[in-house]
């Protein structure tokens, strides 16, 4: 926590960005999306790619709904952060994502 503290200090970039949990389903998807644009990133001149795009933007925001619920064992199989750049009007642009899974023997 204190290494967050300092980071705040030394880079004016952590005043508008927020690294959390998705707040709602608007956010995952967001975050689906994120991903759809880097995997597709050097096929746009493919014919299809914004379909594709779609489909992987439906598939991965489904997944992320599936492996971020809580689980039997009382964990989830994953964790989403979504760095979330905050705007005047409060809402905010997720810009960033990342997936945290704990080691196997440890859920």
């Amino acid at each position: 926590m204190d290494s967050l503290l300092v980071l705040r200090r030394e880079c004016p970039i952590w005043d508008d960005l927020a690294i959390r949990e998705p707040q709602d389903r608007e956010e995952l998807e967001a975050a689906a999306l994120l991903r759809a644009e880097a995997y597709y990133e050097d096929h746009s001149s493919s014919r299809f790619v914004e379909t594709f795009k779609r489909h992987f933007v439906r598939q991965e925001a489904g997944s992320l709904r599936t492996r971020t619920q809580v689980g039997p064992n009382g964990f989830p199989e994953c964790i989403c952060l979504v760095a979330v750049e905050t705007t005047p009007g409060g809402k905010g642009n997720v810009v960033g994502t990342l997936d945290i899974r704990p080691p196997a023997g440890l859920v």
